[in-house]
């Protein structure tokens, strides 16, 4: 059995490949195997796991899924480095909504899952 390193960097290589080949649900797929294998054991990991993912949501217009994984990471980030990371990363995200003019559709489904009291799930960020 491969070590749980090299599984890792085989699924976090094989996410970046499938994000650039726009083949999105296999990039989002390979980098919650990642996030799964690495939390708890590699907090940096898991933290550019999330925002992997991240960048996945953002691909498909699931700015409100981009959103909640940021916040997944900053939740988990380990130390005063990754969380300051995290909240660069997450204003970067927060810029790219703002440029494709989505802060409006933002607002609205954020809203609309506070309002109705629902659980909010996107993938296994949260």
């Amino acid at each position: 059995m491969a070590k749980r390193e090299d599984v890792i960097a085989s699924l976090f290589k094989e996410a970046y490949i499938a994000l650039n080949k726009q083949k999105i649900d296999v990039a989002k797929k390979k980098f919650e195997e990642v996030m799964h294998l690495s939390k708890g054991f590699y907090p940096w990991i898991y933290f550019e796991a999330c925002f992997g993912l991240v960048e996945a949501f953002i691909e498909e217009g699931n700015y409100s899924g981009a959103i909640k994984c940021a916040i997944r990471a900053l939740l988990n980030a380990s130390d005063e480095e990754m969380f300051s990371l995290g909240v660069e990363r997450l204003k970067n995200v927060f810029a790219i909504i703002k440029k494709n003019d989505k802060i409006d559709s933002l607002k609205t489904s954020w809203i609309f899952r506070f309002r109705n009291h629902s659980p909010i799930k996107t993938s296994k960020c949260l």
